[in-house]
């Protein structure tokens, strides 16, 4: 499953604007984006690890045993 992420972002570009926006506000609203696309990618990173320790026959001990 692809996620679709903006390639090349600048982030002066992104926080340039004509109006005042209240800090705590903005950021409240970030952070809940940035929760949801590392949701969307972590599924996506752990399947693939998933995989890739399969076909590797690699395999995760926890504390030794």
């Amino acid at each position: 499953m692809p996620v679709n992420l903006p390639e090349n972002v600048v982030w002066r570009d992104q926080l340039s604007c004509g109006r005042f926006d209240r800090t705590d506000i903005k950021l409240g609203e970030d952070l809940r984006r940035v929760e949801l696309l590392l949701n969307e990618v972590e599924g996506v990173f752990f399947e693939r690890l998933e995989k890739y320790l399969a076909d590797n026959k690699i395999r995760v001990v926890k504390n030794g045993g």
